[in-house]
């Protein structure tokens, strides 16, 4: 995942404002945070990847499959819910699952 999003490059920025290594919107820092137990810092890249973490472990428990978890990871979960996988959505979670089975 850390591969796909930024490779491996903390400095990395969105054009959609996502920071880090995972890419973590700045918006769910703070409910990251409270799933983790800590205050996170996303431009730290420790924090970073615990965040990354900790959300992939939230959207792994709300869907069916990995598949989907990735999807959301990339989509948003209630995107991919209300609309399935978008075209991008769909390359995405193959290149994730390629460099998955690469390692």
């Amino acid at each position: 995942m850390a591969w796909q999003e930024s490779g491996f490059k903390q400095g990395v920025v969105s054009h959609v404002g996502a920071i880090g290594i995972m890419q973590v919107m700045p918006a769910n820092e703070s409910w990251l945070s409270a799933m983790v137990g800590r205050p996170l810092n996303l431009r730290d890249p420790h924090d970073n990847i615990t965040a990354g973490v900790a959300l992939l472990g939230y959207l792994t428990s709300r869907t069916s499959s990995d598949d989907y978890a990735i999807a959301s990871y990339y989509q948003g979960l209630g995107s991919v819910s209300r609309n399935g996988f978008y075209s991008d959505t769909a390359q995405y979670v193959r290149n994730v699952q390629a460099l998955r089975n690469r390692v």
